[in-house]
């Protein structure tokens, strides 16, 4: 079903080499009517993927992305992605990463997996507000050659292991 938006803006074409092969694909990062988008151009700028994030309020935008070669087969890209705020009656606003992959170079493989919640912000009792930022850190926990994510902090501790074909676990 083809949805009509009102509202629509992009974002320049920004370069990135995600198959790895000297001709730079392009990033485009749009709003439609509230809603983030990602687009993948490939290096003749013809659109190959797309994907919707999960807004959680007001103001959500992508603010970083960081590109790793995860093992010798498949590259990541790490979404920073600040999913908006709310202050219906507290302030509330987090930040969550997402991963997409890239494997064998081919970017027919594009695959993006919503990832674990990396900052957040409460406001608490007293009008303050409570700021979490984890540490993120990539390491081969069980030596098979493919880097996991490890996402911690004082209390919270999660490691994301890739399966190949765009399939994440978190444990």
């Amino acid at each position: 079903v083809q949805k009509n938006y009102k509202w629509m803006a992009n974002s320049p074409f920004y370069q990135i080499d995600l198959g790895s092969n000297n001709y730079p694909e392009s990033l485009v990062i749009e709003k439609k009517d509230g809603e983030d988008w990602l687009h993948v151009h490939d290096d003749q700028k013809k659109k190959i993927f797309s994907f919707h994030f999960d807004v959680n309020g007001k103001d959500s935008l992508i603010y970083k992305i960081s590109k790793k070669r995860i093992s010798s087969a498949t590259d990541l890209l790490i979404i920073y992605y600040y999913e908006g705020n709310t202050d219906f009656r507290n302030f509330s606003g987090s930040v969550r990463l997402y991963f997409l992959t890239v494997d064998n170079r081919d970017l027919t493989t594009i695959s993006v997996h919503k990832g674990p919640v990396y900052w957040d912000e409460r406001e608490v009792p007293g009008g303050k507000n409570k700021q979490k930022k984890y540490a993120i850190e990539l390491i081969d926990f069980n030596h098979d050659g493919i880097m996991e994510i490890a996402v911690g902090g004082k209390f919270l501790s999660r490691v994301y292991f890739y399966k190949s074909n765009g399939k994440w676990v978190g444990v």
